[in-house]
């Protein structure tokens, strides 16, 4: 199995693109006329009631789509049985009467004409696409296998070609250039991602977590957000972000925290099959399924798990993984009984582990002790090693996190263990690789960076994720699972972006994918560029945000607005940064006045007042009217209700009520954007 897994692996390893100068320019539209067709395979009568050609269809008018969006013209779509009398002659298709006869051809799919020019798409792997262009045709197709199928990645990549972008959800995030004539130059693309499961979450808004902080506000409910945030993601396209990108893909490999099922089926009958706690006891009762711990070195709880997923895999034969993971944390502490203990070698290294009084209970200690991932070793070889007896192709997935992130000293991997590798960092891997593991399933946390959950500020990693992915993919990544996009667009946008981009082509440069993104921005482009560079440095080389670094921004958005002059569609992507950056400095100017307390210094309490209702102001403006500019909720959330402004009156602050609906009744106390300074901002909302 592992075999065919490196062999599948080497065969959908990209190949390069290449483009054919020489070949003369295929007109698309010339002057607002159409002077192509687009032309999807017929389907036989027999295969009316399959979906085999669906995707062509959806590709087909996509194109026709964003065609009509960029020049005004919308472009016929026909069946191949339409067009009658067609042959080839020197890689030309001819029809030579009938109302497209002279027009260029745009096939979409595998079709009977695509099968005449002789191009193979045999080629193509999963997801793989593939753009080839004749002297007056152009081929579009994909592999079907996977997510929707690689035909619409194909239109896509076309579409970027001729200039447009999608740089974050919603219309303003679309970049749609404006042309009378499109033409592409000849071009020869045979692409497959070299990564077949592509994982990146889309934070889910209306989650537990964040709806506490819409409660919070109190101005719009959970059914009214989740229909605003969908509505202001909607795009001209009327395309998904994800699928413009490539995401997703299935190889069948599962992770996730694996253990749920276990205490509702066993913790009456078997409370010895749990972890040992620091009161003396195995109780899991308070303790949520989830999180669970379990006692790793019992061996009857380990048959009882793998005769559970012999019992899983039966009712599901075409199953390739099953997760092995521990719960995540909770209020239970890592079993500390003798017999797992034991399996603990004194050697490996030391770590920080938390260890609750009492489980169920959230009083704890934190205490040094040894790495855990030799007992979690012994504890997947088991598992594993009782069901490949059974099914010796299946694979098992198992973490590298938390207190078992390090690699194993004493122990070696069985070979069919595949490690979802939860760290940051290509620290480690070497090590896990000698350890025996061969293939990685990357599921990072770096999204989370940036105060992603915390207080969010500007941040850009886009060289650290580029290195990072074209590590692990030429040391054996299979699938990632990226947690998660948080929908602070106008602060982290960049890095989604290039978590989508480089998830699809790992060997992206840095200064590629940064160029590629400020060409949304037209004139003003390289000083965006500088804008990201600047947030780059800062985010790399400094722990905490001066002041200054906020007039600094500022004038290089102001630059990039002065270069674009009227252009309103780009002054609205510039505008939706700024909205980020406002709020942020409104936040680090709350945190200087606690510096000041924290020093002792006298404050002026009356403008800490003002700030506060402008914070508090600004983020309701911002949920209402640009909600993926900052995740306002999630904030919320993650800040604890601002608790780290205790000291100045600022945890749990809400603005008074009469300010509230004076807000929400007068529609000119909104922010557009161009606020270019607190003073602006505190005019907007009449202070």
């Amino acid at each position: 199995m592992l075999k065919r897994i490196f062999y599948l692996v080497f065969l959908i390893l990209f190949q390069i693109f290449f483009f054919l100068p020489g070949e003369s320019a295929i007109k698309i539209v010339e002057n607002k006329v159409a002077k192509s067709l687009i032309v999807i395979p017929s389907v036989p009568r027999e295969e009316t009631s399959l979906q085999n050609r669906r995707d062509e269809v959806e590709s087909a008018n996509i194109l026709q789509r964003y065609i009509n969006l960029m020049s005004g013209v919308k472009l016929d779509i026909v069946k191949e049985a339409d067009l009658k009398d067609i042959t080839i002659e020197k890689d030309k298709i001819v029809l030579k009467s009938g109302k497209y006869a002279g027009f260029n051809f745009i096939l979409i799919g595998d079709g009977d004409i695509t099968k005449k020019l002789g191009i193979n798409t045999d080629i193509l792997k999963p997801a793989g696409v593939m753009i080839k262009t004749g002297q007056n045709y152009i081929v579009i197709t994909g592999a079907k296998e996977v997510n929707g199928g690689g035909v619409k990645k194909a239109v896509f990549e076309l579409l970027e070609k001729l200039g447009c972008r999608y740089l974050w959800p919603g219309e303003v995030g679309e970049v749609i250039p404006n042309k009378e004539t499109i033409e592409i130059d000849g071009v020869d693309i045979v692409y497959n991602p070299p990564i077949p499961q592509r994982g990146v979450r889309w934070g889910n808004v209306l989650a537990d977590r964040p709806l506490s902080g819409l409660e919070f506000l109190g101005v719009i409910t959970k059914d009214e957000f989740g229909k605003l945030f969908s509505e202001k993601g909607k795009n001209k396209g009327n395309t998904g972000w994800f699928l413009w990108y490539g995401v997703g893909g299935d190889f069948g490999i599962r992770g996730g925290h694996a253990f749920s099922w276990v205490y509702p089926k066993y913790g009456q009958e078997h409370p010895e099959w749990f972890a040992l706690q620091a009161d003396g006891t195995r109780d899991m009762s308070k303790v949520s399924p989830d999180r669970v711990r379990l006692c790793k070195s019992n061996p009857e709880l380990i048959k009882a798990i793998a005769e559970y997923i012999i019992e899983q895999v039966k009712k599901n034969p075409n199953v390739k993984s099953v997760s092995i993971s521990p719960n995540d944390g909770g209020y239970a502490s890592f079993c500390m009984c003798e017999e797992c203990k034991k399996l603990d070698p004194p050697n490996a290294p030391k770590i920080k582990m938390t260890i609750f009084k009492k489980p169920g209970e959230p009083a704890r200690e934190e205490i040094e002790y040894v790495s855990l991932t030799d007992r979690m070793v012994y504890f997947w070889n088991s598992i594993a090693e009782i069901v490949t007896k059974e099914y010796p192709d299946l694979l098992f997935v198992a973490d590298a996190y938390s207190v078992y992130s390090h690699p194993p000293v004493e122990r070696k991997l069985h070979p069919n263990i595949v490690i979802r590798y939860v760290p940051s960092t290509e620290e480690h891997w070497d090590d896990w690789k000698k350890a025996g593991a061969k293939y990685i399933f990357w599921r990072p946390n770096i999204l989370h960076e940036g105060g992603a959950r915390r207080n969010v500020k500007p941040h850009v990693m886009v060289d650290r994720l580029c290195r990072l992915m074209k590590f692990f993919t030429d040391n054996g990544t299979i699938a990632t699972d990226f947690d998660s996009i948080l929908h602070h667009w106008s602060l982290h946008g960049l890095n989604y972006y290039a978590v989508a981009k480089l998830v699809w082509n790992p060997y992206l440069k840095p200064e590629e994918i940064i160029k590629d993104y400020c060409l949304g921005f037209g004139k003003g482009a390289k000083y965006i560029e500088d804008y990201f560079l600047t947030i780059q440095y800062i985010t790399e080389n400094k722990k905490e945000w001066e002041i200054y670094d906020f007039e600094k921004l500022r004038e290089k958005l102001k630059k990039a607005e002065e270069a674009v002059k009227d252009e309103l569609e780009i002054i609205s992507r510039i505008n939706f940064l700024r909205i980020g950056l406002n709020f942020v400095e409104v936040e680090f100017l709350l945190d200087e006045y606690v510096k000041k307390k924290e020093k002792g210094e006298k404050i002026d309490q009356d403008k800490v007042k003002k700030l506060l209702d402008l914070h508090y102001l600004m983020m309701i403006d911002i949920l209402l009217n640009n909600p993926y500019a900052v995740n306002v909720p999630y904030y919320i959330w993650g800040t604890g209700k601002f608790a780290r402004w205790q000291s100045i009156g600022g945890r749990n602050y809400k603005s008074p009520e009469e300010l509230v609906k004076k807000f929400l009744s007068d529609e000119t106390m909104r922010m557009t954007g161009k606020e270019n300074s607190i003073e602006e901002l505190l005019s907007i909302y009449k202070f």
